[in-house]
């Protein structure tokens, strides 16, 4: 065999598999660079071309480890080719690598990477895509102003080298702009741009994607006829052209309004469909939408216990990605502090359009306390102490972890629910300007081998300070928590020196309703069912001997065994 004859067989393997990986054939491609990959003396061109289209297979299966190693190794023959297209090249792809994986740092590098290897070399050509793929992570990282800066920098490219198809993708990201303000209309209107450019250049995924956020947008005002039209269109489109993943979140939603509209069966249909499709698949993305339908669905159908499994389930989902979007977004508080703190008015600004994007997480505890521990955290950033806000962090969500697990099993440690109370108590206590003391109490009992129902303290805690302290205006507050044992019972005493309970109903908001206590009437009927007990659960009105009300006695019975 002549010394060019390996080249002319990889060739060849090369030939075949860009046939096949252009027509998605991605196993008879595989099975082409397997062939390569044997072979002696390839081509550096075809070994950096084989590594590169392995990379991206992988990406497609999300394999996403195997797809990271074999861009490098695409990478380190295109850096000895030295042929700027290329390496730009598997900077891009590297980038989405990373995004995917969510390791958003490393993606914007290697995408400004590629931005300024392109500037360098001349190719404005190729700056267009880049940018916008870079608009796409400075928002999920919560960046407005730098995403916004990135789309404008595109939109100047994309009309100056009359890139039609970019248009679709330029709107796309407006729209995701307006969502981050808040902005429904304009969010509308831009997806509706989004998809007329789409179809017109035959991008069916993202015109399929903007029909599905615009349903969501209606989905958040509970427009349930607009948000199915926009859903179905998204749908069928997914359907036609084979598009899983947009298929099975616009199912999910639909699911959802069929619920809402009382279709019981489409519903069920709809989660049935999208649960045998997701099981044999990677779309992660989906567990938490899937098990709040199966939640409510299932709570519709009077099945209480498969209700509160697939909850729990949707919890610990819905946990870990409130963690990564609150890990993110503080991490943007910081950086923007850190960067312009010389320019207060700005900050401010920036740190109010932060906190309502904090605001908007669906935590699962009450939103005004929610909504009074980011202000808190606000207030500690822009009275310049970062390292206060940090603290504050730190305690606001260690709670919600705490909070959320505590909701996955019946019953929990009460040293568990010790530490619950601590981090709620002094949570309220800071944010109140330590208006009051607290002090809890454990007498005669173990706390760590000691059992009791899950969620029950905190809202008694939270409705002495809410309800009765809150409103205190002469004298320090107390607030004092014990745990004693009688007979085979333990004893949980919640006292306050507030202002009681008739003080506190009469400045009480409107139309509020608290449920905290019937909840927790209900849970300890549950818990003493079929023992002969009573007054499991009282509450006392302390008044001195002129019958004023000097605070509020809350007394709570658990069985021990």
């Amino acid at each position: 065999m002549s010394k060019d004859a390996p080249d002319k067989t990889a060739q060849y393997l090369w030939d075949k598999t860009k046939k096949h990986f252009d027509a998605h054939d991605h196993e008879q491609s595989m099975a082409w660079l397997d062939q390569i990959a044997e072979l002696a003396d390839v081509d550096e061109m075809i070994l950096m071309k084989a590594a590169n289209t392995r990379g991206l297979i992988y990406f497609q299966r999300n394999d996403l480890k195997n797809a990271e190693m074999h861009l490098l190794i695409s990478l380190d023959h295109a850096r000895n080719i030295g042929d700027p297209l290329y390496i730009c090249s598997r900077y891009d792809n590297l980038a989405a690598i990373y995004a995917a994986d969510h390791q958003l740092k490393a993606a914007i590098d290697h995408l400004e990477a590629s931005l300024l290897l392109k500037e360098k070399s001349g190719n404005e050509k190729g700056l267009p895509a880049t940018l916008l793929n870079l608009m796409n992570l400075h928002i999920e990282t919560g960046d407005t102003d730098a995403a916004e800066k990135t789309l404008k920098e595109s939109i100047y490219f994309i009309k100056k080298y009359g890139y039609e198809q970019l248009y679709s993708h330029y709107y796309y990201g407006m729209g995701m702009l307006h969502t981050m303000k808040k902005e429904h209309k304009d969010t509308v209107d831009a997806y509706s741009k989004t998809i007329r450019y789409a179809l017109r250049t035959h991008d069916y995924t993202t015109a399929a994607k903007a029909y599905s956020n615009q349903g969501e947008r209606y989905l958040d005002l509970h427009e349930w006829a607009d948000a199915k039209r926009k859903f179905t269109r998204a749908l069928k489109i997914a359907q036609e052209h084979k598009l899983r993943g947009v298929d099975l979140m616009a199912s999910v939603q639909l699911g959802i309004i069929a619920l809402e509209q009382g279709d019981l069966k489409r519903s069920r249909k709809l989660y049935e469909y999208v649960n045998a499709n997701t099981v044999a698949t990677d779309f992660d993305f989906l567990f938490k939408d899937l098990e709040e339908l199966r939640s409510r669905l299932y709570e519709a159908e009077g099945n209480y216990k498969p209700a509160l499994d697939a909850y729990k389930k949707y919890l610990s989902f819905y946990k870990k990605q409130y963690d990564n979007e609150m890990n993110r977004s503080v991490k943007n508080i910081q950086a923007k502090y850190e960067a312009e703190k010389k320019d207060r008015a700005l900050e401010k600004s920036k740190l109010l359009q932060v906190q309502s994007e904090l605001k908007a997480l669906r935590a699962q505890m009450d939103p005004h306390f929610i909504f009074n521990a980011l202000s808190s955290m606000r207030k500690e950033l822009l009275g310049g102490n970062p390292e206060g806000a940090d603290a504050y962090l730190v305690r606001f969500s260690k709670l919600l972890r705490l909070i959320l697990d505590t909701s996955r099993t019946p019953e929990i440690r009460l040293s568990d629910n010790i530490e619950l109370l601590h981090l709620y108590i002094q949570i309220e206590r800071t944010r109140q300007g330590d208006k009051f003391d607290y002090s809890i109490v454990t007498k005669g009992i173990d706390p760590d081998s000691t059992f009791i129902p899950g969620l029950i303290l905190q809202p008694l805690a939270e409705n002495a300070i809410v309800h009765g302290l809150y409103h205190k205006k002469n004298g320090k507050g107390k607030l004092r928590i014990s745990f004693s044992k009688a007979g085979n019972a333990l004893v949980i005493k919640v006292c306050d020196n507030g202002v009681g309970r008739k003080a506190s109903k009469a400045k009480a908001k409107a139309g509020h309703i608290s449920h905290a206590m019937s909840i927790i009437r209900e849970t300890l009927e549950l818990t003493w069912q079929g023992r002969n007990v009573k007054n499991y659960f009282t509450i006392k009105d302390m008044v001195t001997k002129d019958n004023i009300n000097i605070g509020t006695e809350v007394t709570v019975l658990l069985p021990l065994s």
